[in-house]
């Protein structure tokens, strides 16, 4: 089995493994697509939301993992066979993506596999046993957006209402003492 790594000037990663080739052998040529290279957004972005859609490069002959990540935060991953994605919202289910957060991004393609139900069929032990191509961007960092503010006006009071349910209780407890305290 021989498998050969190399990292490119831009930080992506390629490598390539080759069961029918002895781990001795010299002089093999192993053909391998390029990495798939991140479109958008851009590094250093700022304001992104779980509509922003996110671009690469296709790797050809495989499917993507789209994979978004941070130190103490949710991470999200998504397979795919297409070069775009969004932030899965899971909101509903208690993981809202958090406000103002440096979230590392990137996409690694695998092959030869012609569908997310082929990895899902394979799982990654065999993926990884065999014939396979594994490219890897490199990491762009972007920052989701901060939780946004809304005023409302209520007579002469003004109140300032966030997002975050706890924030929103806390405020109108707060509201509801400095009434009973008049």
């Amino acid at each position: 089995m021989s498998t050969a790594d190399v990292r490119t000037a831009a930080g992506d990663f390629l490598a390539v493994q080759n069961a029918n080739v002895p781990a001795n052998a010299s002089d093999v040529m192993l053909g391998a697509p390029a990495a798939p290279t991140l479109i958008v957004p851009a590094n250093a972005a700022d304001g992104i939301t779980v509509t922003t859609p996110f671009t690469w490069s296709a790797f050809t002959g495989g499917v993507h993992k789209f994979e978004l990540g941070a130190q103490g935060a949710p991470s999200f991953i998504n397979f795919t066979e297409k070069i775009a994605a969004t932030i899965t919202d899971l909101s509903a289910v208690g993981f809202p993506l958090p406000a103002s957060t440096q979230y590392g991004w990137s996409v690694d393609g695998l092959a030869p596999l012609a569908s997310v139900d082929a990895i899902a069929a394979l799982g990654t032990t065999r993926f990884f046993a065999g014939n396979y191509v594994f490219g890897a961007s490199h990491i762009q960092y972007v920052t989701t957006a901060p939780r946004r503010l809304v005023e409302r006006r209520s007579g002469n009071a003004e109140s300032r209402v966030h997002r975050a349910p706890g924030f929103v209780l806390a405020r109108c407890l707060s509201t509801l003492r400095a009434k009973a305290f008049r």
